[in-house]
């Protein structure tokens, strides 16, 4: 298991989670959108979490500087 806070400006990038891997992030500011592989999407912002099961595919977009926590287990 590992964990720390992370910060990103604008970007856009595809996420895929390992058969042993899952998520779990908070927004502490900003705003975000996941899109899954079906084209599905969550948008998220301070206060609010997400989590990613295993095999999870898809793209992660940040709308606004972001500043989160995760933890990602395997």
């Amino acid at each position: 298991m590992y964990s720390e806070v992370w910060r990103c400006e604008s970007a856009r990038w595809s996420i895929a989670m390992g058969a042993s891997e899952r998520e779990l992030f908070t927004v502490l500011a900003g705003r975000c959108r996941v899109h899954d592989a079906q084209g599905g999407y969550e948008e998220v912002g301070a206060g609010e979490g997400l989590y990613f099961p295993s095999c999870f595919a898809g793209e992660f977009k940040v709308l606004e500087h972001l500043t989160n926590t995760y933890m990602i287990t395997e």
